[in-house]
């Protein structure tokens, strides 16, 4: 069965005050279309999403399974474990993908995907990036995750077959965390306006 894609969208995005960085403008579209139509591209058993409540990443999120993460604040690890939570039990493999890295390529997913080992990692430049592909053997421990740490933990721990491999590109070292990165890479720090709703839906 094909792999299964979690986007991360739940991020306060404290650098960019009272804006919802993911619907910042990155070349004439909110930054997070880009990732979901770069997901949409990729084939996959599965789309989950998880964002917070009232978010205008729910208005875009056509196609996904979409999961609400009550406390955003508590990190990237508890995003992490809803969207595993989510899973279909018929999911081998998962990828996690950025809310906020509009420029990775579909053709990694490919390339990790060929690959048998609990986790695949992708190496930019000699550097790690994402997405990271973790199949079933990691689900009851990322189901369990909290805090910051998120994926890196099992990575490190040495519990699970961890393999990195080079792929072309930088797009998955590429996250705009402020709004001067937008504006490097020919955006605009304004919000795209779309609608906010709170609804949970699936494809």
């Amino acid at each position: 069965m094909l792999p299964a894609v979690i986007v991360l969208a739940a991020g306060l995005s404290r650098r960019f005050g009272e804006s919802d960085k993911l619907m910042a403008e990155v070349a004439g579209r909110p930054m997070v279309a880009h990732v979901f139509d770069m997901v949409r591209s990729v084939e996959a058993s599965q789309r989950v999403v998880v964002t917070k409540a009232g978010s205008g990443v729910l208005a875009l999120a056509e196609g996904f399974d979409v999961v609400v993460n009550p406390d955003p604040e508590a990190g990237m690890g508890l995003s992490i474990a809803l969207g595993v939570q989510a899973l279909g039990p018929e999911v081998g493999a998962a990828f996690v993908v950025l809310g906020d890295m509009p420029f990775v390529e579909a053709s990694v997913f490919g390339a990790l995907a060929a690959v048998e080992a609990d986790i695949v990692v992708p190496v930019y430049e000699g550097r790690q990036g994402h997405p990271v592909l973790f199949r079933r053997a990691c689900f009851e421990a990322l189901g369990r995750l909290s805090g910051q740490a998120g994926g890196k933990r099992l990575i490190e721990s040495g519990r699970y077959q961890a393999v990195r491999v080079e792929v072309e590109g930088n797009g998955g070292l590429m996250d705009l965390d402020t709004p001067a990165d937008i504006a490097r890479e020919g955006g605009e720090t304004g919000v795209c306006n779309a609608p906010s709703v709170s609804t949970r839906f699936g494809p």
